[in-house]
Parts: C-alpha cells; structure tokens; sequence
C-alpha cells in the first residue's frame, strides 16, 4: 500500500462528505486542528462526519484529536461519526488507539476498507440476471433508492429519504445514481461520483432477499460503465464494507487503507 494511494482514499472519502454538504443549508464544512469537519446537520448519520485528516505521531496527539471530535459530535442535536484512517496513526499511537477511543467516550460502529482500480471500460459485458436499470431522476425514484438502501442496512423504514430528498440534486443531477428493478421491483442501488479525476463508488445496497444474487456487481457495472462512457475515466474507487469487499477484490479492486468510525458511547445532548 502506497502513502499517495492512502492519502488519496481518505481524501475521496473526505470529498463525498464535502458533495453531501455542498447541497444542504446550514451545514458546516471547514479543517481545524487535523480533523476535517463535513456536519450536514442531518437526520442521517452518514450525512455528519469528521474526518482525521493528518497523520498522528503519538498517543497524546491522538487522543487529543479524539476528544475534540467527540467534544463537537456532543455539542450537534444529530448523531454522526468520527472517521480514523488507520494507517494515518502511527505505531506508537496505534497501540493505545482502543484505549483512547474509549477515554474520549467513543464507540466502533463502522469499518471500512479502501480500495481502487483502473477497471474501466469492462473487459466482459455486464451480467443483468434479468434486470432492469433506470437512472435517479424523480422524487418517486428516489424514496425506491432510500428504501433499498434502508433495507439492506437494516435501518428504519422511510428513515433516509428525507435526507436524500434533502440533498436531491445531488442523486439526480450531479452524480450517475442508478437503481436495478426486477419484475417492478427495486432490488438494488449504486451511485458513482466523479471526483479529482476518479469515479468514486457509494450506496452499493441490495435488499437482503435479493442478496447473493450477483445484483449488486451487476448493477455496480452498469453504473461505472454509464459514467465510464460519460467522463472517459478509468480510475475508480470506493470504501467497502466488509461484506462488500470480497466482491470489490474479484472484480479487481485492490485494498489501499482502512477507515474505521466511531460514534459516541452516550447519545448527544438534547438541543
């Protein structure tokens, strides 16, 4: 794994916060003390995150930079997350990573892997097993797209539609955010984002009695080759749970980094 290619996942993961944000108002964008602040003030937890955004030397820097995150996450009425490239602490703070996560009052709750290839275009066609592909362009579409991607996270119904529909133009205008429909019904989801000369993969999402399927590479492929033929990039790249990865690593994904996130032990405070 190489330091640009580490540097270059946390920064994408960085940048797809920064889109969220650009589309609601009131959130708050700004790099304090090495940690990079994208808060949507959403509902939705994913839309609330701060990021480490330099490497850490050791435990007391460490330590330091997760109280004050965790000091902002209290003060905000939303959840949100705390998000540690791994390889951006050094070993001499890695040792006491559990240690200080728990003193600033902080629990795991995400683990990610960060992976890149220059996949595209396909070297074989896109297998649909029968589906049927429409891009995100209505509102009715998109409430399809939130559901899925509630279902297969096991969240709440109706849940994250209204942060979708919050930040609307984003999934119909300014990305390639498509949903994969068999016999009418929407089984799987996939957006692609172009984003410092790459395109970056986010809400890969199957609903959980579609699974194991191939529905969601199918509709993976689609998405990156719709946005492939539209840009004329190759590069691409995601951050992949841990059941998504090995699908990620057969397609041809390599594994840059890991980015774990961390939430608060205690709810925040009531506002």
């Amino acid at each position: 794994m190489s330091k640009p290619d580490i540097l270059k996942s946390n920064d994408q993961f960085i940048a797809l916060s920064t889109f969220v944000c650009s589309a609601i108002p009131d959130s708050e964008v700004f790099d304090k003390d090495g940690i990079a602040v994208r808060w949507a003030c959403s509902d939705l937890i994913f839309f609330n995150t701060l990021y480490l955004s330099e490497g850490i030397a050791d435990a007391d820097a460490l330590r330091q930079r997760l109280r004050t995150g965790a000091t902002y996450m209290r003060a905000k009425a939303q959840p949100g997350l705390f998000l540690l490239c791994e390889d951006y602490v050094a070993d001499a703070a890695r040792s006491d990573l559990e240690a200080a996560i728990a003193d600033a009052g902080l629990v795991p709750v995400l683990d990610t892997i960060g992976m890149t290839g220059e996949l595209l275009p396909f070297a074989r066609a896109t297998e649909h097993h029968g589906l049927h592909f429409e891009r995100v362009g209505s509102e009715q579409a998109l409430s399809h797209f939130a559901a899925v991607n509630e279902a297969a996270y096991g969240a709440v119904p109706d849940s994250y539609f209204p942060a979708f529909r919050q930040s609307m133009p984003l999934w119909t205008e300014r990305s390639h955010s498509y949903i994969a429909y068999r016999q009418g019904k929407p089984v799987s989801t996939a957006s692609v984002i172009e984003s410092d000369g790459e395109l970056y993969l986010a809400l890969v999402a199957t609903r959980p009695e579609a699974q194991r399927l191939g529905f969601g590479e199918a509709t993976v492929r689609h998405v990156l080759e719709v946005a492939h033929h539209a840009s004329g990039l190759r590069q691409t790249s995601l951050h992949a749970t841990q059941a998504g990865f090995p699908v990620y690593q057969r397609m041809g994904y390599r594994q840059v980094t890991r980015i774990l996130g961390y939430s608060l032990s205690e709810p925040a405070a009531e506002h």
